[in-house]
């Protein structure tokens, strides 16, 4: 058997607004998509794991990617023989990767880049 399936995860910091309209259309499109998966949306980015045909899914990027701030989304891509997931949801969240800290704010600040060692 091969593998028919393509999923995708990614989280990317980028300010979000608009979020209820937003997780409406994204829900309802990921269905109509034959979509199945989690999209967490919330003001400071968005994460993701989500599966379907490639053809969806390249779909759901586009999208994703029209949205200013995510015009750089990058996910990770792996095949599977089956749906992992068994429903479609997206939720909106006060943050996409929980640091419990409010003064946090990944998509405004992050930690300058540093070279590795040689």
């Amino acid at each position: 058997m091969s593998a028919s399936v393509t999923n995708i995860s990614c989280y990317q910091f980028a300010p979000l607004t608009g979020l209820k309209a937003l997780r409406a259309e994204l829900l309802e499109s990921c269905k109509s998509w034959e979509l199945k998966g989690t999209i967490l949306l919330s003001p400071e980015g968005i994460n993701l794991f989500v599966a379907g045909a490639a053809a969806s899914i390249d779909l759901l990027l586009a999208r994703l990617r029209a949205i200013p701030g995510l015009q750089a989304l990058t996910p990770k891509v792996s095949l599977s023989e089956t749906q992992p997931f068994n429903r479609m949801l997206v939720r909106l969240k006060k943050e996409i990767i929980a640091f419990g800290v409010e003064a946090v704010r990944p998509a405004d600040y992050t930690s300058p880049k540093i070279a590795p060692a040689s």
